[in-house]
């Protein structure tokens, strides 16, 4: 039987965030606001997520969804009317919306020690800015695998793309399996592949 390994996992990832403007949400019969990207099943399965710590609090979680997300949270910040928690697809606008001063840091909410001990160290440092962690991760998802067969490779594990290419086992191009098809979402994998290929390794004049 043939053996693959996955030589990368692109992914994207969805970071939960306190704004600082937001309104207390200590105690009970409160409202949470809380914006994110998700609609249809995704805002569905948020919704049936928090629903227990609604029932047990006597909290209300208000959400509102929108696809230009960064832009919603933009004029958020420019008006002062954050919510109290956003959802982000990636950690890039955290890091800005942290240095800008509209993010609260989450040491006074969570056991920070518990927190890194039950957390893979890269996604806490995706979640902080300045030695402050801003965010947590619910939610991974893969956008794309490339296989490699590792008896192409005598049983060595590449340490690097010019390793794998060098392979003497035939057309490296062709030793590969890459997964692009999923449903409606075929294209995500496609664009990613592009970039990683072409505009990282050969920059965007190319």
């Amino acid at each position: 039987m043939m053996s693959w390994r996955p030589m990368a996992v692109l992914a994207t990832v969805a970071l939960m965030l306190a704004a600082a403007c937001g309104p207390g949400t200590t105690g009970n019969a409160k409202e949470v606001t809380v914006v994110g990207s998700w609609g249809g099943s995704e805002q569905d399965s948020f919704l049936a997520m928090v629903k227990p710590w609604e029932d047990r609090t006597g909290n209300k979680v208000k959400y509102t969804g929108s696809r230009g997300l960064g832009a919603y949270l933009t004029t958020a910040v420019a008006s002062g009317t954050l919510p109290d928690i956003a959802g982000l697809p990636g950690p890039g606008e955290m890091i800005q919306f942290a240095k800008g001063g509209s993010l609260k840091p989450l040491d006074s909410v969570l056991d920070m020690a518990a927190y890194k001990a039950d957390t893979t160290s890269a996604l806490v440092d995706l979640g902080s800015s300045d030695g402050k962690v801003y965010g947590v991760f619910m939610k991974l998802s893969v956008k794309g695998f490339i296989w490699y067969n590792t008896a192409n490779y005598d049983g060595a594990v590449p340490a690097d793309w010019d390793a794998v290419m060098a392979t003497d086992k035939g057309p490296a191009d062709s030793l590969f399996c890459v997964g692009l098809e999923s449903g409606a979402d075929s294209g995500w994998p496609g664009t990613d592949w592009v970039e990683d290929f072409v505009m990282r390794q050969s920059g965007p004049e190319v």
